[in-house]
């Protein structure tokens, strides 16, 4: 029995190991197993990529254009389009002349509007200028007719023809007539209370989207009725201090067409009389605050007292928001109703408080306890003197009896 023919013959790895243990050359790598040439390769695909991008795309796809009338300024033209994201710019050009050069935004979209055109049909078209500064081939060409009336041109009948047949057209969207907002109710330069104004109206253009701004904040909107009449509630009432106002005019899309001018208004601190109704205060006297009315109001304001349309006094707010009132005591006593009302200016009241002015019941009494006149507090001196004077000889008689 032949013991070779019984062994299991060897693998292609155990031939390579063998191989390598006797040494002897190993087959040599196959070319595309090189790491060199591979990486090569690599960059020689991206360098083909960067131009076929750069140079190839540019001149093959062209940028697209749209372009409309706008509804609102008659000679006005909007252009869109877009382009490839690696545009540098896009010429624009009106009646086969460049016009402008346009900057796309990072996805390759760009607009722009074209002012005071002449009337007649304008045609407009566009090109992209790649980053490598080549040329894209020209975009289709888009016409607008600017003219103040769009016509039917209708051909001359034939016989051969018994109707003829209208040339289709789009009618121009009737613009809308801007009227610029204006507020109702309210003047520029004036003091109101916050409960005076818990809505602000006015008149713009029918049917337009008003918005209402505070120092260029907005803070409420609503849609004009058919005779532009508006009125806004708002949602948290005016702070105490300056409020510069305005209302904008938008159209359907959200463009602002018109703003009003400045309302410059100032909303101020309410009036408050501290004294109950039906109260009896004491007046003339000099040691307590009972011949006093005092109050807050809004610092340097006026508030005017008066009884029957009778100015009895005014007082100045100070600057910590108080005043008073010191009752003569040439006043009548007895029961009087008091007004109180906030000026201002003389005789202007804030807003609408002369409509709510406080009027309180009041019982004013002589006091009873006011102060010693100099003439009385010189008798009462001399009694006093004479008890003295009279209680020490009573005093000395006694010590002397008993000495």
């Amino acid at each position: 029995m032949n013991i070779m023919n019984n062994k299991q013959q060897p693998t292609k790895d155990k031939v390579y190991e063998s191989e390598v243990e006797t040494g002897k050359p190993i087959p040599a790598t196959k070319w595309w197993r090189s790491r060199r040439i591979l990486l090569a390769l690599f960059a020689i695909i991206l360098i083909l990529c960067a131009v076929f991008f750069t140079l190839i795309i540019p001149k093959l796809f062209a940028p697209t254009i749209q372009a409309s009338r706008d509804p609102n300024v008659g000679n006005r033209v909007n252009i869109n389009g877009q382009t490839f994201y690696y545009t540098e710019t896009v010429k624009l050009f009106v009646d086969a002349k460049e016009f402008a050069e346009l900057k796309p935004n990072l996805t390759g979209d760009y607009e722009y509007s074209v002012n005071d055109l002449a009337l007649g049909l304008h045609k407009f078209s566009a090109q992209a200028i790649s980053r490598g500064g080549y040329e894209s081939a020209m975009s289709q060409i888009v016409s607008v007719d600017i003219s103040p009336t769009a016509t039917i041109v209708v051909p001359t009948a034939t016989p051969a023809i018994p109707t003829a047949t209208p040339i289709p057209f789009t009618p121009t969207p009737t613009p809308i007539a801007i009227i610029t907002p204006t507020f109702s109710g309210i003047v520029s330069g004036t003091y109101y209370y916050a409960e005076d104004l818990p809505n602000l109206s006015g008149k713009s253009s029918p049917k337009q989207t008003i918005q209402l701004f505070d120092s260029n904040r907005a803070i409420g909107n609503t849609i004009s009725d058919d005779e532009g009449k508006w009125a806004i509630k708002l949602d948290k009432a005016l702070s105490v201090g300056s409020h510069l106002l305005q209302a904008g005019l938008f159209n359907i899309d959200g463009k602002e067409l018109a703003r009003s001018p400045n309302t410059l208004i100032y909303v101020i601190t309410p009036l408050n009389v501290q004294v109950l109704q039906g109260s009896i205060i004491t007046i003339g006297s000099s040691i307590s605050d009972s011949g006093k009315i005092t109050g807050t109001g809004h610092p340097s304001l006026t508030v005017k007292i008066y009884e029957n349309e009778s100015t009895l006094t005014t007082s100045t707010v100070d600057q910590g928001g108080y005043w008073q009132w010191v009752i003569p005591t040439t006043t009548l006593t007895g029961t009087h109703a008091l007004n109180f009302v906030q000026l201002a200016s003389v005789d202007q009241p804030v807003g609408t408080a002369i409509k709510k002015s406080i009027t309180i019941n009041l019982l004013l009494l002589p006091d009873t306890g006011a102060d010693l006149t100099s003439q009385e507090m010189s008798l009462f001196g001399l009694l006093s003197l004479i008890i003295l004077v009279t209680i020490s000889l009573k005093i000395g008689a006694r010590f002397s009896r008993i000495e």
